[in-house]
């Protein structure tokens, strides 16, 4: 994620974590003193200050449980509010089957008066740290080495620093103080902005450059990247020049990763696509989920179907077969509507998805994931794309990750590209990216595009 090139990304990150804590600790003790008696609702123990020090330890677990702690997916205030109110709902429910457990008395003005405090001090927190983010003691300088497109696209985006903060995963923190390229090996034509340019002789010639900027971090493009020997690398490091390859940054600002440039042993190693637990917690909230939308969607959904069976001869329901988890074949249920203009339509589309509520109840989909495809086109890119097949490490999804980034009109090369974000959620997988992704689809002025083509 080229999250090295943070300026003192650890002090940060002990910042933030340990902040926190004493914000959560020091929330506990204010709550007991507002409350009557010792039985109320963070008295674990007798002792006050080890309730709070077991609740903090209760939220933490909870807060990076949720995958809020992964400093590569830093989204919008708003994402992050809603982040932060699962995870302290997590802690608190916990804590209050914990209680009722062992019977303490619950105060429920209490109990709602510190889940809110807690959740406002901590969004407080979070803010602070991320203004402390923007300021010069954390935000390096960098000097591009290259002119091609990656290294062109995270140009653009420091340059719409502002635009990209709550749209992307993460705001370009860093600072573009030169652009240089090999002469031998250039990708393009200058940048022609206010930023200096320099055109090297070779890479050798770098020391002298990042000296002049006096910075050390160097984002590099891939064909430079390439042209550049072991030793030649070996020789730059021990220089103190910190390397970067332009795509795992892009990766950062784009949520996308590139399905070339990608060694499939850093995915399936990754922390996340191992996390069984954080997958059962998933299945869970995709049962409770579906099951109370198709509990108060059921009028609509019956509606619909009375509408199309007076409008129409024939099914109500339509069947696509699909390629599921672990390319398990599952049948898709949709309404089926009277023309292709009519369920392109908003809200058409989701109003024709509403059945494949059915089918994650039944384990087949879930509420976020890639988008479904058929067994034939499913087949045709793993046979382009051997590593495509890590899409189905997941359970196909109602909406996801690709669906609310780009629009998918079913063809090989639209699914192709939606794979790149496909790769981004399986390597980030968390409740917290799911939360993200949900509160995006409800945003969207049209479908979030959870429908394949015709080939299905």
């Amino acid at each position: 994620m080229g999250l090295q090139f943070e300026h003192r990304s650890a002090l940060k990150a002990v910042l933030l974590v340990l902040g926190e804590s004493l914000i959560i600790f020091g929330s506990a003790l204010l709550i007991k003193v507002w409350q009557d008696s010792a039985g109320l609702s963070f008295a674990f123990t007798s002792n006050p200050y080890l309730n709070a020090f077991i609740f903090t330890l209760l939220c933490q677990a909870s807060i990076y449980f949720c995958g809020l702690y992964d400093p590569g997916l830093q989204f919008g205030w708003i994402e992050q509010l809603i982040g932060l109110v699962q995870a302290f709902a997590i802690a608190f429910t916990i804590m209050l089957l914990v209680l009722v457990f062992i019977g303490r008395i619950i105060d429920p003005v209490n109990f709602l008066l510190g889940f809110l405090t807690l959740l406002a001090f901590s969004k407080a927190w979070r803010l602070l740290i991320f203004k402390l983010s923007a300021t010069g003691f954390f935000r390096p300088n960098i000097i591009l080495l290259g002119t091609d497109g990656p290294v062109r696209e995270i140009y653009n985006a420091s340059l719409t620093e502002s635009q990209t903060a709550n749209a992307k995963p993460r705001a370009c923190n860093f600072k573009i103080v030169a652009v240089a390229d090999a002469k031998t090996f250039s990708g393009g034509p200058a940048i022609h902005q206010e930023t200096p340019y320099s055109a090297l002789q070779s890479c050798k010639e770098l020391p002298e450059l990042v000296c002049n900027y006096k910075t050390s971090k160097v984002i590099i493009c891939k064909q430079l990247a390439d042209s550049l020997s072991a030793h030649e690398v070996c020789s730059l490091k021990h220089k103190g020049i910190q390397l970067c390859t332009a795509d795992a940054i892009l990766e950062a600002i784009t949520g996308r990763r590139e399905p070339a440039e990608l060694d499939p042993k850093e995915l399936i190693l990754s922390d996340s696509f191992q996390h069984s637990i954080r997958r059962c917690f998933k299945r869970c909230g995709d049962i409770v989920i579906a099951s109370i939308l198709l509990v108060f969607l059921s009028p609509l959904i019956l509606a619909v179907g009375i509408n199309l069976k007076l409008r129409k001869a024939g099914r109500v329901f339509e069947t696509q077969p699909c390629v599921g988890f672990r390319k398990n074949l599952f049948t898709r249920y949709l309404f089926s509507f009277p023309t292709k203009t009519s369920s392109n339509q908003f809200p058409g589309r989701r109003i024709q998805a509403l059945p494949q509520l059915w089918n994650i109840l039944k384990g087949d989909m879930s509420l976020v994931g890639p988008c479904p495809i058929g067994p034939q086109q499913a087949e045709k890119i793993s046979h382009e794309l051997p590593i495509f097949d890590e899409r189905f490490t997941v359970r196909p999804g109602l909406t996801g990750w690709a669906q609310v980034n780009c629009d998918c009109d079913g063809s090989n090369k639209t699914i192709k590209h939606m794979f790149g974000y496909d790769l981004f959620y399986l390597k980030h997988l968390s409740l917290f990216l799911d939360i993200v992704v949900l509160a995006r689809t409800t945003r969207l002025h049209e479908p979030c595009g959870q429908l394949v083509g015709s080939n299905m």
